[in-house]
Protein backbone atom coordinates (compact mmCIF):
# COMPACT_ATOMS: atom_id res chain seq x y z
CA UNK A 1 0.00 0.00 0.00
CA UNK A 2 1.68 3.50 -0.91
CA UNK A 3 2.12 5.63 1.92
CA UNK A 4 0.15 8.57 2.00
CA UNK A 5 2.49 12.13 2.42
CA UNK A 6 0.51 14.88 3.77
CA UNK A 7 1.96 18.33 1.29
CA UNK A 8 2.12 21.86 2.78
CA UNK A 9 -0.88 23.68 2.11
CA UNK A 10 -0.74 27.81 1.59
CA UNK A 11 -3.04 29.30 4.34
CA UNK A 12 -5.92 30.80 3.28
CA UNK A 13 -9.55 29.87 2.50
CA UNK A 14 -8.81 31.06 -1.25
CA UNK A 15 -5.93 31.92 -3.75
CA UNK A 16 -7.63 32.77 -6.41
CA UNK A 17 -7.24 36.29 -6.25
CA UNK A 18 -3.84 36.04 -4.97
CA UNK A 19 -3.14 33.74 -8.49
CA UNK A 20 -4.96 37.05 -10.42
CA UNK A 21 -3.09 39.76 -9.16
CA UNK A 22 0.92 37.23 -8.81
CA UNK A 23 0.19 35.44 -12.60
CA UNK A 24 3.09 33.82 -13.37
CA UNK A 25 4.74 34.46 -9.73
CA UNK A 26 2.41 33.23 -7.85
CA UNK A 27 3.55 29.56 -8.02
CA UNK A 28 7.44 30.72 -7.60
CA UNK A 29 6.63 32.62 -4.43
CA UNK A 30 4.88 29.72 -3.06
CA UNK A 31 7.73 27.54 -3.64
CA UNK A 32 9.99 29.61 -1.78
CA UNK A 33 7.72 30.37 1.13
CA UNK A 34 6.98 26.88 1.67
CA UNK A 35 9.94 25.35 1.07
CA UNK A 36 8.24 22.82 -1.11
CA UNK A 37 8.18 21.99 -4.75
CA UNK A 38 4.88 20.29 -4.26
CA UNK A 39 1.77 22.13 -2.06
CA UNK A 40 -1.66 22.27 -1.87
CA UNK A 41 -3.77 25.25 -2.72
CA UNK A 42 -7.36 26.48 -3.44
CA UNK A 43 -8.76 27.86 -6.64
CA UNK A 44 -12.50 28.77 -6.78
CA UNK A 45 -12.85 26.58 -3.54
CA UNK A 46 -11.53 23.22 -4.92
CA UNK A 47 -8.61 22.23 -3.69
CA UNK A 48 -5.53 22.01 -6.49
CA UNK A 49 -2.55 20.24 -6.46
CA UNK A 50 0.63 22.40 -7.03
CA UNK A 51 4.05 20.22 -8.85
CA UNK A 52 7.26 22.55 -9.90
CA UNK A 53 10.56 20.87 -10.88
CA UNK A 54 12.32 17.70 -12.97
CA UNK A 55 10.40 15.04 -11.70
CA UNK A 56 6.98 17.04 -11.31
CA UNK A 57 7.77 17.88 -15.10
CA UNK A 58 8.72 14.28 -16.22
CA UNK A 59 5.43 13.24 -14.57
CA UNK A 60 3.22 14.73 -17.03
CA UNK A 61 4.51 12.38 -19.83
CA UNK A 62 3.28 8.92 -17.44
CA UNK A 63 0.30 8.37 -20.03
CA UNK A 64 -1.27 6.06 -17.56
CA UNK A 65 -2.27 9.50 -15.21
CA UNK A 66 -3.09 11.80 -18.27
CA UNK A 67 -5.06 12.26 -21.56
CA UNK A 68 -4.89 15.22 -23.51
CA UNK A 69 -8.36 14.34 -25.76
CA UNK A 70 -10.94 16.36 -24.87
CA UNK A 71 -8.67 18.46 -22.27
CA UNK A 72 -8.22 21.71 -24.03
CA UNK A 73 -11.38 24.17 -24.11
CA UNK A 74 -12.91 24.27 -27.23
CA UNK A 75 -12.55 28.11 -27.05
CA UNK A 76 -8.81 27.53 -27.02
CA UNK A 77 -8.80 24.75 -30.10
CA UNK A 78 -11.00 27.45 -32.32
CA UNK A 79 -7.67 30.04 -31.24
CA UNK A 80 -5.36 29.17 -30.04
CA UNK A 81 -4.46 25.10 -31.27
CA UNK A 82 -6.39 24.34 -34.21
CA UNK A 83 -9.18 21.69 -33.82
CA UNK A 84 -7.52 18.15 -33.18
CA UNK A 85 -4.21 19.00 -33.33
CA UNK A 86 -1.29 17.26 -31.58
CA UNK A 87 -2.30 18.95 -27.97
CA UNK A 88 -5.23 16.87 -27.95
CA UNK A 89 -3.98 13.36 -29.10
CA UNK A 90 -3.37 9.83 -26.90
CA UNK A 91 -0.87 7.06 -27.07
CA UNK A 92 0.22 5.92 -30.42
CA UNK A 93 -1.20 8.59 -32.53
CA UNK A 94 -0.10 11.13 -30.48
CA UNK A 95 3.67 9.78 -29.78
CA UNK A 96 3.72 9.61 -34.10
CA UNK A 97 2.55 13.01 -34.28
CA UNK A 98 5.26 14.18 -32.23
CA UNK A 99 7.76 12.20 -33.69
CA UNK A 100 7.05 14.60 -37.18
CA UNK A 101 7.32 17.49 -34.52
CA UNK A 102 10.71 16.35 -33.18
CA UNK A 103 12.42 15.49 -36.59
CA UNK A 104 11.75 19.64 -37.24
CA UNK A 105 13.57 20.90 -33.74
CA UNK A 106 16.76 19.56 -34.43
CA UNK A 107 19.51 21.23 -34.16
CA UNK A 108 20.36 21.70 -37.91
CA UNK A 109 16.54 23.21 -38.39
CA UNK A 110 16.87 25.55 -35.01
CA UNK A 111 20.50 26.63 -36.55
CA UNK A 112 18.73 27.26 -39.75
CA UNK A 113 16.12 29.25 -38.26
CA UNK A 114 18.34 31.40 -35.69
CA UNK A 115 20.23 32.32 -39.37
CA UNK A 116 17.04 33.16 -40.46
CA UNK A 117 16.30 35.47 -37.96
CA UNK A 118 19.19 36.74 -37.69
CA UNK A 119 19.45 38.07 -41.03
CA UNK A 120 16.16 39.67 -40.65
CA UNK A 121 17.34 41.45 -37.35
CA UNK A 122 20.29 43.24 -39.49
CA UNK A 123 17.95 44.27 -42.00
CA UNK A 124 15.82 45.60 -39.37
CA UNK A 125 18.19 47.34 -37.41
CA UNK A 126 19.68 49.43 -40.76
CA UNK A 127 16.22 50.41 -40.78
CA UNK A 128 15.79 51.10 -36.86
CA UNK A 129 18.65 53.32 -36.80
CA UNK A 130 17.17 56.19 -39.44
CA UNK A 131 13.86 56.13 -37.45
CA UNK A 132 12.97 58.36 -34.09
CA UNK A 133 11.48 55.55 -31.80
CA UNK A 134 10.29 51.85 -32.66
CA UNK A 135 7.65 50.09 -31.62
CA UNK A 136 9.45 46.93 -30.66
CA UNK A 137 6.55 44.64 -30.20
CA UNK A 138 5.07 45.07 -33.53
CA UNK A 139 8.75 45.27 -35.47
CA UNK A 140 9.48 41.94 -33.56
CA UNK A 141 6.24 40.51 -34.76
CA UNK A 142 6.75 41.24 -38.67
CA UNK A 143 10.46 40.37 -38.04
CA UNK A 144 9.90 37.20 -36.31
CA UNK A 145 6.55 36.24 -38.82
CA UNK A 146 8.74 36.77 -41.83
CA UNK A 147 11.93 34.48 -40.13
CA UNK A 148 9.84 31.31 -39.50
CA UNK A 149 7.26 31.69 -42.77
CA UNK A 150 11.03 31.60 -44.63
CA UNK A 151 12.12 28.61 -42.40
CA UNK A 152 9.11 26.22 -43.15
CA UNK A 153 8.71 26.82 -46.57
CA UNK A 154 5.47 29.49 -46.39
CA UNK A 155 5.80 32.40 -48.32
CA UNK A 156 2.96 35.36 -48.67
CA UNK A 157 2.64 38.20 -51.01
CA UNK A 158 4.11 41.34 -49.11
CA UNK A 159 0.15 42.90 -48.90
CA UNK A 160 -0.64 40.05 -47.01
CA UNK A 161 1.93 40.20 -44.14
CA UNK A 162 -0.14 43.22 -42.20
CA UNK A 163 -3.20 40.91 -42.19
CA UNK A 164 -1.28 37.89 -41.30
CA UNK A 165 0.42 40.01 -38.43
CA UNK A 166 -2.93 41.08 -37.06
CA UNK A 167 -4.10 36.84 -37.43
CA UNK A 168 -1.26 35.71 -35.34
CA UNK A 169 -2.04 38.06 -33.04
CA UNK A 170 -5.55 37.46 -32.45
CA UNK A 171 -5.02 34.36 -32.52
CA UNK A 172 -2.69 33.91 -29.42
CA UNK A 173 -4.05 36.53 -27.28
CA UNK A 174 -7.82 36.03 -27.96
CA UNK A 175 -8.58 32.67 -26.53
CA UNK A 176 -8.53 33.88 -23.18
CA UNK A 177 -11.26 36.68 -23.73
CA UNK A 178 -15.03 37.03 -24.60
CA UNK A 179 -17.04 38.89 -26.88
CA UNK A 180 -15.93 40.66 -30.02
CA UNK A 181 -11.83 39.91 -29.68
CA UNK A 182 -12.43 36.60 -29.39
CA UNK A 183 -15.19 36.79 -32.43
CA UNK A 184 -12.38 37.83 -34.26
CA UNK A 185 -9.97 35.38 -33.06
CA UNK A 186 -11.91 32.45 -34.43
CA UNK A 187 -11.87 34.45 -37.75
CA UNK A 188 -8.52 34.87 -37.41
CA UNK A 189 -7.58 31.65 -37.16
CA UNK A 190 -10.05 30.36 -40.15
CA UNK A 191 -8.16 32.70 -42.58
CA UNK A 192 -4.77 32.11 -41.62
CA UNK A 193 -5.78 27.99 -41.71
CA UNK A 194 -6.97 28.51 -45.09
CA UNK A 195 -3.76 30.80 -46.30
CA UNK A 196 -1.98 27.64 -45.20
CA UNK A 197 -4.60 24.60 -46.74
CA UNK A 198 -4.16 26.48 -50.00
CA UNK A 199 -0.26 26.42 -49.72
CA UNK A 200 -0.20 22.61 -48.66
CA UNK A 201 -2.63 21.56 -51.79
CA UNK A 202 -0.30 23.50 -54.01
CA UNK A 203 3.27 21.59 -52.80
CA UNK A 204 1.31 17.97 -53.01
CA UNK A 205 0.15 18.94 -56.51
CA UNK A 206 3.47 20.38 -57.65
CA UNK A 207 1.87 24.00 -58.12
CA UNK A 208 4.37 25.38 -55.32
CA UNK A 209 7.91 24.21 -55.26
CA UNK A 210 9.64 23.57 -52.22
CA UNK A 211 12.94 22.34 -50.80
CA UNK A 212 12.57 18.77 -49.84
CA UNK A 213 13.83 18.94 -46.40
CA UNK A 214 11.26 22.27 -45.53
CA UNK A 215 9.47 21.62 -42.90
CA UNK A 216 6.08 21.86 -45.03
CA UNK A 217 6.96 18.91 -47.13
CA UNK A 218 8.04 17.37 -44.69
CA UNK A 219 4.55 17.63 -42.86
CA UNK A 220 3.18 17.21 -46.79
CA UNK A 221 4.18 13.78 -46.90
CA UNK A 222 3.65 12.44 -43.26
CA UNK A 223 1.36 9.77 -42.68
CA UNK A 224 -0.23 9.02 -39.63
CA UNK A 225 -0.97 6.14 -37.91
CA UNK A 226 -3.41 5.07 -40.40
CA UNK A 227 -0.57 5.08 -43.28
CA UNK A 228 -2.58 8.13 -44.67
CA UNK A 229 -1.34 11.44 -45.66
CA UNK A 230 -2.89 14.33 -43.05
CA UNK A 231 -6.05 15.82 -44.74
CA UNK A 232 -5.10 19.16 -46.34
CA UNK A 233 -6.60 21.39 -43.47
CA UNK A 234 -5.04 19.03 -40.50
CA UNK A 235 -1.72 19.51 -42.15
CA UNK A 236 -3.03 23.19 -42.16
CA UNK A 237 -3.33 23.55 -38.49
CA UNK A 238 0.10 21.63 -37.62
CA UNK A 239 2.18 23.44 -39.65
CA UNK A 240 0.67 26.79 -38.18
CA UNK A 241 1.41 25.37 -34.64
CA UNK A 242 5.38 25.31 -35.94
CA UNK A 243 5.01 29.20 -36.91
CA UNK A 244 2.93 30.53 -34.46
CA UNK A 245 4.95 29.32 -30.66
CA UNK A 246 7.91 31.47 -33.00
CA UNK A 247 5.27 34.52 -33.87
CA UNK A 248 4.67 34.43 -30.49
CA UNK A 249 8.16 34.94 -28.55
CA UNK A 250 7.94 38.66 -29.54
CA UNK A 251 5.73 39.20 -26.41
CA UNK A 252 9.56 38.19 -24.85
CA UNK A 253 11.36 40.16 -27.07
CA UNK A 254 9.59 43.19 -25.22
CA UNK A 255 9.84 41.37 -21.80
CA UNK A 256 13.69 41.39 -22.55
CA UNK A 257 14.04 45.17 -23.79
CA UNK A 258 12.07 46.17 -20.30
CA UNK A 259 14.01 43.63 -18.24
CA UNK A 260 16.95 45.69 -19.67
CA UNK A 261 16.08 48.86 -18.37
CA UNK A 262 16.34 47.90 -15.14
CA UNK A 263 19.40 49.66 -13.49
CA UNK A 264 21.08 46.16 -12.42
CA UNK A 265 20.77 44.82 -15.50
CA UNK A 266 22.47 47.42 -17.07
CA UNK A 267 24.98 47.21 -14.41
CA UNK A 268 25.78 43.53 -15.23
CA UNK A 269 25.84 44.78 -19.41
CA UNK A 270 28.50 47.25 -17.99
CA UNK A 271 30.59 45.17 -16.44
CA UNK A 272 30.47 42.36 -19.52
CA UNK A 273 31.56 45.13 -21.82
CA UNK A 274 34.27 46.29 -19.89
CA UNK A 275 35.39 42.94 -19.20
Amino acid sequence: MAEEIKLPHEKGLDHTLDLLREGYLFLPNRREHLHSNYFTIRLLGKKMICLSGKEAASLFYREEYFKRQGVAPMRIQKTLFGKSAIQGLDGEEHKRRKKLFMTLLTNEYEDRLLAIIAANLENALTCFEKKKSVNLFRESRAILLQSVCKWAGVSYKESKKNQLIRDFTLMIYSFGRVGRVYREGKKARTRVEQWVQGIVEAVRFGHQKVDKDSPIAVVCSYQDTDGKLLDAHMAAVEIINLLRPIFAIATYVVFTALALKEPRMQESIRRIGSG
